[in-house]
């Protein structure tokens, strides 16, 4: 029922999706949504506990229920005992995403729990399928609506997603389901500015959503073709939820600063086992929902990972799971994790510089202030050989040195620059840093 309704809400014209769009989304979601919504609200220590018993009903269920997991703690000599403190989950081993895919679905599932099958993106070439339980979609919009609650948001509000969406013909399309005006990625500004107007001046656009590169573009792109339909839409809208990707703080400073627009990101995977989002809007440190998953930092020589476990989805559980995603934890005074930044991310960017070793574009392109940001619109980068990239930089300013733009000191790296008109992006609307061949 829940996975019919997400499929035909985008079908549903406004004239009726705005009238669905006001039922409680107990009643869309299934009562769940209402449970897990007071469990967000629930004390840390008393949420900590639940943590406990959820860890001991799931651990037990995947040792005698998962083929996969008994097969797996029985190889490393791990038998099921009782989690009576934190401590004692360290005992339990971790399992990797290559664990896992050595295993079919089914023996890695009990499909009686299950909603229906998902799957990694696989940007790493790592894709990695699931299943989603029953209850995956009330536990998810519980936790994204109390995030961007903290923004003022109510589920009521309407708003424009700006992501990588192809919708056809049409410049957007309203989904009832979020009650938002959903931007077509592949049809021009340009051409569609007057129904953009309309859609701005008719409605009561309170926020917009998407990629933290694509509301960046739109919002560039508005401001740079019509300053009257650009005004009329950040006088409206009270704030900018960024998901998906890390908002790079380029990005971000447009929307914050320039636009006067309040943001707020978290960090989320499609595996749904860990939810942190900023408590502060715009510091870019995340406090994991302890009502969402079980989140952990593990020292791994000289650096944490993010260690995770679903301790509500009993389909295809994800015990002591590697995210792949490294972190710069902050620990209680019982050395719990209780936030973290993003370090490195499980999808991160490196580059091979002429030593052989593996750089970080985060820190490579974002992390040493570049002057080139001051007009450029995009930068991204491809490897064209060990120890030489090239950097593709959108800009209208063609008369620009833009060697001497990038400081690339004591980086061990042959660089080549090329102007482009417009940035190179993904089938679902993304701006990536790197460019994969």
């Amino acid at each position: 029922m829940k996975e019919s309704l997400k499929k035909i809400s985008e079908r549903i014209p406004y004239s009726l999706g705005r009238i669905i769009a006001k039922v409680p989304m107990h009643y869309r979601l299934g009562n769940e949504y209402k449970v897990y919504s007071k469990k967000i609200e629930m004390e840390d220590s008393r949420l900590r506990q639940e943590q406990l018993k959820q860890l001991n009903k799931l651990v037990e269920h995947a040792y005698y229920c998962i083929p996969f997991y008994r097969k797996f703690y029985d190889s490393v000599k791990f038998k099921p005992f009782t989690i009576k403190s934190f401590s004692h989950v360290q005992k339990i081993p971790i399992v990797t995403k290559k664990d896992l895919q050595k295993y079919s679905l089914s023996d890695r599932s009990n499909k009686s729990f299950a909603l229906k099958e998902s799957n990694t993106g696989g940007t790493t070439g790592q894709p990695l399928n699931f299943y989603l339980e029953k209850t995956a979609y009330a536990r998810e919009w519980a936790h994204m609506h109390a995030i961007w609650a903290r923004l003022g948001y109510v589920y009521t509000d309407e708003k424009i997603t700006v992501r990588g969406k192809n919708i056809g013909s049409s410049y957007y399309r309203y989904n009832f389901n979020q009650n938002e005006f959903m931007i077509n990625a592949y049809s021009p500004l340009r051409e569609n500015i007057d129904t953009l107007y309309a859609l701005v001046k008719g409605h009561n656009i309170k926020w917009i959503h998407g990629y933290p590169s694509s509301v960046f573009s739109f919002l560039h792109e508005l401001e740079s073709i019509d300053i009257v339909v650009f005004k009329t839409l950040i006088n409206k809208v009270q704030g900018v939820f960024l998901g998906s990707e890390y908002p790079a703080l380029h990005y971000r400073d447009y929307i914050e600063k320039h636009c006067g627009l309040r943001t707020i990101s978290w960090y989320g995977h499609s595996e749904m086992a860990v939810l942190a989002a900023e408590r502060d809007p715009g510091t870019g440190v995340y406090f994991p929902f302890h009502s969402y998953g079980y989140a952990e930092a593990v020292r791994n020589c000289d650096r944490y990972g993010l260690v995770a476990t679903s301790l509500f989805n009993y389909a295809t559980p994800l015990i002591r799971y590697e995210t792949g995603d490294y972190i710069d934890p902050f620990f209680t005074a019982d050395n719990l994790l209780e936030s973290f930044r993003i370090k490195e991310g499980r999808n991160s960017d490196n580059v091979v510089d002429s030593n052989g070793r593996n750089i970080a574009l985060t820190g490579l392109i974002f992390g040493r202030h570049h002057k080139a940001f001051e007009h450029a619109e995009h930068i991204q980068v491809k490897q064209l050989d060990p120890g030489k990239i090239e950097i593709l930089i959108t800009s209208q300013q063609d008369k620009v040195n833009w060697a001497e733009l990038f400081d690339f000191t004591n980086a061990s790296f042959e660089v080549v620059y090329t102007r482009i008109k417009s940035p190179i992006k993904t089938k679902l609307g993304k701006i990536p840093l790197l460019l994969r061949s």
